[in-house]
C-alpha cells in the first residue's frame, strides 16, 4: 500500500452523533486532494458510493432483491466499500467486497473498521474471476 495513504489514514476518526457518511466524504475528499484516490468526476460527486444513483440506488437494488440479514452478499468492484457498509448497516447481512486496487481495499477496510461494521463486512483485493469464496457460500452478487 502507498506509504502516504497509510500515514493519512492513521489519523482518521469518526465522531459519534454526527453523520458518518458526511465524515467519510470529507476523508475521501482529502485523499482525492492529495492525489491518493481516483479523482474522476464520478468519484468527486459520489464519494463512497462510486456508482450512479448513490446510496438511494443501493437501497432500491437491495429492496428489489429482498436482501435480509441471512444473506451473504458479494460486492464486485467495491471501490472504497460504501455499498457494502450500507447493506450491512441497513439489512444486517454479511458482505464481502472485492476490488483490484490495493489502495481502495485498504481504505474500505479502514472506513469499515471506523464505522463499527468489521464483523459484517470483509474485503479482498482480487479480480472478479478470482474471488476467494466458494460460490455456494453467497446468496447475492
Amino acid at each position: 500500500m502507498n506509504a502516504r495513504l497509510n500515514e493519512m489514514m492513521k489519523g482518521w476518526r469518526l465522531c459519534t452523533g454526527t453523520d458518518a457518511s458526511a465524515q467519510i466524504s470529507t476523508l475521501l475528499e482529502s485523499l482525492q486532494a492529495a492525489g491518493l484516490l481516483r479523482a474522476s468526476a464520478s468519484a468527486v460527486l459520489l464519494g463512497e458510493q462510486y456508482h450512479l444513483g448513490g446510496a438511494e440506488d443501493t437501497r432500491r437494488m437491495a429492496e428489489a432483491l429482498g436482501i435480509a440479514a441471512a444473506d451473504r452478499v458479494l460486492d464486485l468492484a467495491c471501490y472504497v466499500g460504501g455499498p457494502a457498509r450500507q447493506l450491512a448497516q441497513d439489512y444486517g447481512c454479511q458482505v464481502t467486497g472485492v476490488d483490484i486496487s490495493e489502495d481502495c481495499i485498504a481504505i474500505a477496510e479502514k472506513l469499515t473498521q471506523l464505522s463499527g461494521l468489521a464483523d459484517k463486512v470483509q474485503f479482498a483485493c482480487c479480480s472478479a474471476d478470482s474471488v476467494p469464496l466458494p460460490a455456494e457460500s453467497l446468496t447475492v452478487a
